[in-house]
């Protein structure tokens, strides 16, 4: 499709030739100015550079397998008839081929590698982050140890201190026994100096009725 070569000031104002405009202007005689040759239109003439011009720069058939030949196309079949590259395509092809399939494999091996990589890292932090909890539980179970031992020793001073409120209270019961045998004799001697003195004072009142 060809548009106006006119100068234009916006984009929106192109507007394509017609179908029977575009096939009147391919029929117009162009000159090929690479070869010189003049029988062609400009309708066939991309056909001509892209095929058949003779001084148009081309690579090599066996550039695919890495031919670094740029010549004409005219010089193009003595080219082929000594290229190594195409002799050896078969070869080559096959070389090729297995340094592709080695390149997919190197690249599936570093991805593989990465992956790899990428796991180890995760591994060595979960291992860290481990490390860290295992050393706060080793605080915590010194802690729990010294804790321990703490009771412990209060468990026995409140041991030793129970053993000397035994005694102590042993002692207050021999005491009290001691103090209520005490009582128990005073009362009795108070009973004799009462059932005394009821004696006296019978024998005393005998004594005065008898004067």
């Amino acid at each position: 499709m060809s548009i106006c070569r006119r100068y234009i000031k916006s984009i929106k104002k192109c507007i394509p030739a017609s179908r029977i405009i575009t096939n009147m202007l391919d029929q117009i005689p162009v000159k090929c100015s690479t070869c010189e040759q003049t029988s062609l239109t400009r309708g066939n003439f991309n056909d001509h550079i892209n095929k058949t011009c003779p001084n148009i720069n081309i690579p090599c058939s066996a550039s695919n397998i890495k031919c670094p030949w740029i010549g004409l196309r005219h010089e193009y079949e003595t080219h082929l008839s000594t290229c190594k590259y195409e002799a050896l395509r078969l070869v080559l092809t096959q070389l090729i081929s297995d340094n592709e399939q080695l390149r997919e494999v190197n690249q599936k091996l570093n991805s593989q590698h990465k992956k790899m990589n990428i796991h180890m890292q995760q591994v060595l932090a979960e291992n860290q982050e481990f490390n860290l909890e295992n050393q706060k539980l080793n605080l915590e179970i010194r802690k729990l140890n010294l804790d321990n031992k703490k009771l412990h020793i209060e468990k026995e001073q409140i041991y030793f201190q129970n053993q000397q409120l035994n005694d102590e209270i042993q002692e207050v019961r021999q005491e009290n026994q001691w103090l209520i045998l005490k009582q128990q004799q005073l009362t009795q001697m108070e009973q004799q100096i009462i059932r005394f003195n009821q004696l006296r004072n019978k024998t005393l009142s005998i004594q005065f009725m008898s004067m």
